[in-house]
Formats: structure tokens, C-alpha cells, sequence
């Protein structure tokens, strides 16, 4: 198979959508999602840590991609293992910010060219399910995307403001062109932390290859 290039170019716009209001307010805002911390952290330890030792290496992050594209942000002792501790750490520092989404747009690109027609879907790793759930978008002529979640997840609270709640990501992209490479959606090692106080969502590039 010849080699095919991929890049993914996101970026993120840290316009925010605080949670809630008062009683008082008018009109309800999208109420914040709140994430069990403690449970989360366990669960990810649980679910990657292959040794055992309790804490998360550079090669078993390979399967947590939205920690391991920004290990930095989590690994805060610099000691090269990304504990339960510092994963809670993390998320509590972006719950502490009350935001209730973040609105992002991905440009889509194959060989350096705009990807039209891609369908793009963020799932929330397995031990945030319980809290988040999938958003979903599609390219356009340019290969942008805005991904948001569905209007029936969220109910009348979204007062047709769109976005996607801060949280860890699983990204999978689907387009005749991807069919062959499982690794970018059915069977996808493509992560994303989408957090208000990110810097890398403003210029990430995420470099996809066929082999």
C-alpha cells in the first residue's frame, strides 16, 4: 500500500459557556457537567496500567492518546509515570473553572489537502461515559469540522449554542478514503483533552499515516 499522509489540523476557540445561573437569571445556561474525580482517575489507572505498578508509562499511555498527547499537563513531578493523583489533580483544575463547554473546530486534511465529507465523532474514554457523552460533526468543502453533541442529549439547555463539554476524548474519523485504517475509527488510537485552560488545542497537529 502506498504511503498515505494524513494531518489533522484543530483548532480551538476557549469560548466558553459558564454554568448557571441563578435564580433570579432570565435564561438557563448549559449547566456543567460535574466528573467524579476520584473514580475516573482509578478507572484510567485500571484500564491502561499493563504492569501494574500503579502508574502510567510512555508506552501505556500509546493507548490513552488524549493523557499521552499532553502528558505534560498531567505528569506534574516530571518523574515520567502519570499517577491516579495526578490525573484527578487535572481534572479537578479544569471542573474548578465552571465551564460548561468549548466550542473547537478541527480542519480535516489528507495528503495537505482539505478532507471534505468526513464524519468526525469524540467519545468520552470508557471511564467518563457514565458523565459525558459522544459529540459529532461532519467537514465541510474546507475540511472544517465544529463538533458539538446532539440536541436531544442536551435537552432545552443548549439555547442553540453549541460546543463540547471539557473532558477525554477518544476521536474517530470515518471517510472512504480511511476505510482500510482501522487505527482512525473502528479500532481508533486518535485522544483528545478538550479543557478551557489548554494552550495546545489553539495550534494541534495530529499526524495520521497508513503504515
Amino acid at each position: 500500500m502506498p504511503r498515505v499522509s494524513f494531518l489533522i489540523l484543530l483548532t480551538c476557540t476557549l469560548t466558553t459557556l459558564l454554568t448557571i445561573v441563578g435564580c433570579d437569571s432570565g435564561s438557563a445556561r448549559v449547566k456543567q457537567l460535574y466528573v467524579n474525580s476520584t473514580s475516573a482517575s482509578e478507572a484510567a489507572i485500571k484500564q491502561h496500567d499493563k504492569d501494574g505498578n500503579g502508574t502510567l508509562d510512555s508506552t501505556e499511555l500509546k493507548s490513552i492518546a488524549s493523557i499521552g498527547n499532553v502528558s505534560d499537563q498531567y505528569d506534574t513531578d516530571r518523574d515520567g509515570q502519570i499517577s491516579a493523583l495526578e490525573i484527578r489533580s487535572r481534572i479537578d483544575k479544569w471542573q474548578a473553572m465552571k465551564v460548561a463547554m468549548v466550542s473547537c473546530g478541527f480542519v480535516v486534511k489528507l495528503d495537505g489537502k482539505p478532507l471534505p465529507e468526513a464524519k468526525v465523532r469524540l467519545d468520552p474514554e470508557p471511564f467518563l461515559a457514565d458523565t459525558l457523552r459522544p459529540c459529532f460533526g461532519a467537514t465541510d468543502s474546507r475540511g472544517r469540522v465544529t463538533p458539538s453533541q446532539e440536541e436531544a442529549s442536551i435537552g432545552n439547555q443548549s439555547d442553540g449554542l453549541t460546543g463540547v463539554p471539557p473532558g477525554l476524548y477518544r476521536i474517530s474519523i470515518t471517510h472512504p478514503k480511511l476505510e482500510k485504517l482501522k487505527q482512525y475509527h473502528s479500532e481508533t488510537i486518535l485522544g483528545l483533552q478538550i479543557a478551557p485552560d489548554d494552550p495546545s488545542l489553539m495550534n494541534l497537529e495530529l499526524k495520521l499515516a497508513s503504515r
